[in-house]
């Protein structure tokens, strides 16, 4: 999956700054920061491994049920490998 970001950011930008009268200036600092803040974009994504799609459903699921985390792991029991894997220690 192609994803653009830097050129996305910049679109939205300009077409901020037609509404908000901002100057490219402002445009460049803002982008610089954005860039800085959350380091390198590439442009492209890789998707999610299906163990990484997995936990991440578990989480959501058990938090969903009013089981908060890491508490309402220990509660379901599982073997102390899976515990450790959903709670993001390995």
């Amino acid at each position: 999956m192609v994803l653009e970001i830097h050129s996305e950011i910049l679109f939205g930008l300009c077409i901020f700054s037609h509404t908000k009268g901002l100057s490219s200036e402002t445009i460049r600092d803002v982008y610089d920061f954005y860039s800085g803040a959350v380091g390198a974009c590439h442009a492209y994504a890789e998707a999610r491994s299906l163990k990484h799609l997995c936990r991440s459903v578990v989480r959501r699921m058990l938090c969903e049920s009013g089981f908060w985390i890491p508490d309402g792991i220990k509660l379901t029991g599982v073997p102390r490998g899976l515990e450790s894997f959903l709670n993001l220690e390995d």
